[in-house]
């Protein structure tokens, strides 16, 4: 899930959430003026493929796992035992584990979980006791097999808790990335981290966080598509009744090609460096039985030494001789998405399905040997290795089907760019290029280097302004050039994040960084009249103490001294362990009259500044 800093100091300064690292070596090189009028019509996309069965068609309804059971019963109730079924729910305190507590000591903060009055109640603390923040968990994330992670919601708006059961401790840890930085109850949901997690969601055009759910876990419409026709087709039909023959009403993955099949495990199971959505169109819009290409590309850091950096478990796999060797090895060859696998017959499954292909005397290690009782002669255990990751707590098993001892490419030099793991060739020069320059912007974030970034930096800042300047002008294009000139060029960021909020198709991601670039950037340059609407449409957009902190600021300027202690208050009450900007809100109650609320302010102020909190990592 992505991440964010707060940082108020002296004089309030804030760092931005969508600036994610200090821009290194920013050239202001020249781009034209204004919009650029006159370029030609960029070429159209090519529409998506239809698929060989008819309910790929974006225009058919869903039917609920419901009307699907009443006549596949048994897939159905295979199916809800799966962990993709119990990926996402909402919070049933009864069915949760145990509470238990979480000490941050990079931050000072405890976080305890508690069943209260049948909620799930997460609640955040300083070391002397002082509750900071309280909330009960809306939403449950994750089957538990691994981990159970928890979602708030607080005025439509969902944000994680810091707070995350691990099944290896049995137990309660820091969310993954916490340990690292800890934003408290301000970690963002967004479009991104629910894809994989539910069925079918509906994301909001206008904020970022918040959702529509039309099917919470992920049931048979997510890989078989939407089941109006099929329906229809046998609604006469005795449950259960089958010709044998082709029904093409349903996508059966079974009839399907192999890459098609993959293309339906790999909306969430393809990870690469950058996902980057076509332009006007999004993943939610896929259906089985088309090519992710046609919605999405996806891009990955190439090195110096001609490799790639691979670690999904997708990519692994199809770098394994056995993927390249056979036709027919593919997700579902091992993982029967309607038949969980019982983990005391996990050993003896994958070792049937290895020897559906190996001889038992291809296995070099001796029957006898210790090392393979050890391991009740398991195939996994020495060519698929569980393997460490950068989260704690969790290890997972290595989908590179590897010869014993071998270890699988682990590129280290330094990287030279990124390149498309997914086929672009369809789509125009343009767009190829435009999805290439997104693909770098959302790199940033994951650059391993001050060189790096700088890379990633300069190659979007390039393709970017290229494409624009040859007239594909999307919304995603505008608010990311508005991004990379942020506080480096006022007039061009301001500019293209105008651009991105007259811009359509929008997406609620581009037009919360045009709203933020946009009125910031007005701020900073001394005007706050004009900066006012753009930021009071941002705090409506996504819940950001930063946000507030600005249009406070904005509204002092302005001598709206009740609104602007409003604003100081709403931050402070959004990050509520940073006694500066409890310091700014009773400054503003002050200048609003409010001698109350001011006192109050500096008392809290005065608590949090009682703890030693040590001094926050470089970002």
């Amino acid at each position: 899930m992505r991440r964010k800093t707060v940082l108020v100091g002296v004089g309030f300064a804030v760092a931005l959430m969508l600036v994610l690292l200090a821009w290194i070596g920013f050239s202001n090189r020249s781009t034209p003026a204004g919009l650029f009028e006159g370029t030609p019509e960029p070429t159209a996309l090519p529409p998506p493929g239809p698929g060989q069965f008819l309910n790929s068609r974006p225009d058919l309804a869903y039917i609920g796992e419901e009307r699907c059971a009443s006549c596949h019963a048994e897939a159905a109730a295979g199916h809800r035992e799966s962990a993709h079924a119990r990926a996402f729910s909402e919070t049933i305190a009864a069915s949760e584990p145990a509470g238990g507590r979480v000490f941050d000591p990079n931050t000072h903060r405890e976080y305890r979980v508690e069943k209260t009055d049948d909620q799930f109640v997460h609640e955040e603390r300083l070391t002397d006791g002082l509750v900071l923040a309280q909330y009960p968990a809306r939403y449950t994330i994750g089957s538990g097999r691994y981990s159970r992670s928890y979602l708030m919601e607080d005025g439509g708006n969902l944000f994680q808790s810091p707070a995350t059961w691990f099944a290896e401790l049995d137990g309660w840890g820091l969310s993954p990335g916490y340990e690292k930085q800890n934003p408290g109850f301000e970690r963002p949901i967004v479009r991104e981290c629910l894809h994989c997690h539910v069925g079918r969601i509906e994301a909001h055009p206008d904020r970022l966080q918040a959702f529509t759910f039309h099917t919470k876990s992920i049931d048979c419409e997510r890989c078989h598509g939407p089941g109006e026709l099929h329906d229809a087709k046998h609604s006469e039909k005795k449950p259960g009744v089958s010709s044998g023959e082709l029904d093409d009403t349903i996508v059966n993955p079974a009839r399907l090609s192999r890459e098609l099949q993959e293309e339906i495990c790999g909306q969430c199971h393809f990870h690469t460096g950058a996902t980057i959505e076509l332009r006007g169109r999004s993943l939610l819009d896929f259906r089985p039985g088309q090519q992710l290409a046609d919605f999405c590309a996806h891009y990955g850091p190439e090195t110096s030494d001609g490799k790639m950096r691979v670690v999904g478990h997708m990519e692994q796999m199809r770098q394994s001789a056995c993927y390249i060797q056979t036709q027919t090895l593919t997700c579902t060859t091992c993982h029967d998405p309607h038949r969980p696998l019982e983990p005391e017959r996990a050993t003896v499954h994958y070792r049937e399905v290895c020897l559906s292909c190996h001889e038992v005397a291809a296995c070099g290690l001796p029957v006898d040997s210790m090392k393979r009782r050890d391991v009740s002669d398991s195939c996994m255990q020495c060519h698929m290795p569980q393997s460490e990751t950068d989260l704690p707590h969790f290890a997972f098993t290595h989908h590179r089907i590897q010869i014993p001892g071998s270890k699988p490419d682990t590129p280290s030099e330094r990287v030279v760019g990124l390149v498309p793991m997914s086929d672009v060739s369809h789509l125009p020069e343009l767009d190829r290029q435009r999805c290439l320059g997104l693909a770098y912007v959302a790199m940033m974030s994951h650059a391993q280097s001050a060189e790096e970034a700088s890379l990633f930096q300069e190659r979007a800042a390039e393709l970017l302004e290229s494409v624009w300047r040859a007239g594909l002008k999307d919304a995603d294009v505008a608010a990311n050039l508005a991004r990379l000139y942020w506080r480096r060029d006022a007039e061009k960021a301001a500019m293209y994040a105008r651009a991105a909020l007259d811009g359509q198709p929008q997406r609620a991601e581009s037009r919360v960084t045009a709203l933020f670039t946009l009125g910031s950037t007005l701020l900073e340059t001394g005007k706050p009249h004009e900066a006012r609407p753009w930021l009071e449409q941002l705090v409506e957009s996504r819940r950001n103490s930063e946000d507030w902190f600005l249009l406070a600021r904005c509204r002092k300027l302005l001598s709206d001294h009740a609104a602007a202690y409003e604003a100081s208050r709403r931050a402070a009450e959004l990050s509520p362990h940073v006694p500066q900007l409890e310091q700014m809100a009773a400054d503003f109650a002050r200048q609003a009259g409010d001698a109350a609320a001011s006192e109050k302010h500096l008392q809290r102020a005065r608590e949090l500044l009682s703890v030693a909190v040590p001094a926050r990592p470089p970002h």
